[in-house]
């Protein structure tokens, strides 16, 4: 069983990397937190950090239930077609993203002007061209 983050701080095995000195996790952490946290709340000057959970959850989360209830509806129906319905055997409903087939790939006409050579053929030509080289770089250092 791993132990929580709870555990590790109380065990003091909990670092953190970024630290510029060795120090404990509550020595890095803000002085004094419970008893100044409004105060260093209100100074960090962020209302969202103000706002009480409840009051978040009805601004932002409850816009976000009234879309998922519309695009819900938008996919029964058969409104949205970038989402397939499928019945199980078992009578439940599942969805899928529709398979795109690939498109062909083009060549480019540069490519298709040059005949097909094989891999040994090509592979002969750089060895007789690295030879030539290297004979032609003795020939000048020795030379």
């Amino acid at each position: 069983m791993l132990p929580t983050n709870c555990q590790l701080f109380n065990g003091r095995s909990l670092f953190l990397s970024e630290s510029i000195n060795y120090r404990s996790l509550t020595d890095e952490l803000l002085p004094n937190w419970q008893k100044n946290k409004s105060t260093i709340i209100r100074k960090a000057n962020k209302p969202l950090l103000n706002q009480r959970l409840s009051q978040f959850i009805e601004e932002k989360a409850k816009p976000l239930d009234e879309k998922i209830i519309v695009i819900n509806e938008a996919i029964k129906i058969g409104d949205n077609p970038y989402v397939k319905l499928k019945q199980k055997k078992d009578g439940s409903t599942i969805w899928t993203l529709p398979y795109t087939k690939k498109s062909p790939e083009l060549n480019n006409p540069f490519y298709e002007k040059l005949p097909p050579v094989s891999i040994i053929r090509i592979m002969q030509f750089v060895n007789e061209k690295i030879y030539s080289y290297q004979t032609t770089l003795c020939k000048i250092t020795v030379g």
